[in-house]
């Protein structure tokens, strides 16, 4: 019996000592996982954003609780070190965009010579000496059609630049703004910051807002006005230029004929080479691309991570904290496909001008245009495919995000609408600006 007692207290204090044991392992893990999230509050830049993921990466064990947090950290850093990423691929793909539009522009011109020059040689077949007064007379009345022309159009351009200056300057302040909040938001915390959180949602809505209106105006100017402007200045240079060329058609007609017969195949050249230089500036897209490419593929490795991490927080977490880790799970997706839309947009300008090309330059074009197009469609079309699955299964998650609070289920609506347009303008295949992140 004394023997038996003895085996019992000793048992009792084993098991003691590894609840002890288990106890101070919790607590190791909690100190570790609340340095975690300070040195993560106060990281910046990807440098200093690594190691305190491998940091995180490295806290094993602990309560279901514990555990839960450790995969929202984890999926936190995530996602802010493939922010850095998207940033980067945004910077390049914007000076890609730039270079894009420069080439637009040259071929636009191209096409204006080449056209311009085509006119002109079928106004000069039609000329005779008789004709010569009408054919003046004529232009002479273009021309003040076209002067009237340019001066209604430059009008409604100035104001809308002049909207979209202001327009851009009021966009930048309240990004700004809404920067600032959401850090104070975040210093305050959930609870304290929350009336915070509200304003940087509303200061952001209304940037939205804001940017929605430049972007549709621009859209306005790009598709419209600016190029009803252009062809009527175009028009106005040809007819000026026959009005000169009439001029000295009356003493020698026959000279300018020749003259013309000889612009018209230097147009022809010029226009082709031209479009040659641009098909070899294409060519030299390549290491950029690849630049690129880079970018994307280590912001879509990083989101990839931190999606299967946030999934891992939601099947942890109870109650509240289920609803942060699945808002977490959300953004991660959103990311994916602001990610995948954005190289579908940058893809997009790319095949407007190949396609500009071929239409107006066909000759310059070939199997090997051909086959570049249908390569950059069958890109296209697959960051389109997996930007559309990325947010959709965002707007599923946010499906089912409930709160019994006014101001936070506004919020969720806000997440689901933004959501919705993301969808709604990457099926209308117009190149538009990128939604902005789902807030924290």
């Amino acid at each position: 019996m004394v023997w038996r007692g003895i085996l019992m207290g000793a048992t009792l204090l084993l098991c003691i000592g590894c609840e002890d044991a288990e106890a101070l392992r919790q607590t190791e893990i909690q100190e570790a996982l609340d340095g975690a999230e300070e040195a993560l509050a106060g990281a910046r830049v990807a440098a200093e954003l690594d190691p305190v993921l491998r940091t995180i990466e490295q806290i094993r064990g602990g309560t279901d609780a514990q555990q839960a947090r450790q995969s929202m950290l984890a999926a936190t850093a995530l996602l802010r070190r493939a922010e850095d990423d998207l940033a980067a691929a945004h910077r390049h793909e914007t000076q890609l965009g730039h270079r894009v539009s420069e080439l637009r522009t040259r071929l636009r011109l191209a096409t204006a010579l080449a056209t311009g020059a085509e006119h002109r040689r079928q106004a000069y077949a039609d000329l005779d000496y008789a004709g010569l007064e009408q054919q003046r007379t004529s232009a002479l009345r273009n021309l003040r059609q076209l002067g009237v022309q340019l001066a209604e159009i430059a009008e409604p351009i100035a104001g809308l630049e002049i909207q979209n200056t202001e327009a851009a300057a009021r966009i930048e302040a309240l990004r700004r703004r809404t920067e600032i909040l959401r850090q104070r938001a975040a210093e305050l915390g959930h609870a304290d910051g929350f009336t915070i959180f509200e304003g940087a949602v509303m200061t952001r809505r209304e940037a939205d807002a804001l940017d929605f209106g430049l972007a549709m105006r621009e859209l306005v100017l790009e598709l419209d006005l600016r190029l009803e402007h252009a062809h009527s200045m175009a028009q106005t240079q040809g007819t000026q230029a026959l009005l000169e060329e009439i001029r000295h058609a009356v003493k020698r007609l026959d000279a300018v004929a020749e003259a013309t017969a000889r612009s018209v195949e230097e147009g022809r050249f010029a226009a082709l080479e031209v479009a040659r230089g641009i098909l070899a500036d294409l060519d030299g897209f390549a290491d950029e691309d690849a630049v690129l490419a880079s970018h994307y593929r280590e912001a879509d490795a990083t989101l990839q991570r931190a999606t299967v991490t946030a999934e891992q927080a939601v099947r942890r977490s109870r109650g509240d904290s289920q609803q942060v880790a699945s808002l977490a799970t959300l953004r991660t997706w959103d990311a994916l496909g602001r990610m995948h839309g954005a190289r579908a947009r940058g893809l997009a300008n790319r095949l407007h001008l190949l396609g500009s090309l071929a239409a107006q330059i066909p000759g310059e074009q070939g199997v090997a245009g051909a086959a570049r197009i249908d390569a950059l469609e069958e890109d296209r079309q697959a960051a389109v495919d997996q930007a559309r699955a990325a947010w959709t299964r965002a707007l599923e998650i946010a499906g089912t995000l409930r709160s019994n609070q006014s101001g936070v289920e506004a919020t969720l609506q806000g997440i689901r609408l933004s959501l919705e347009r993301s969808l709604v303008s990457l099926e209308s295949g117009v190149p538009g600006p990128l939604p902005e992140p789902i807030p924290q």
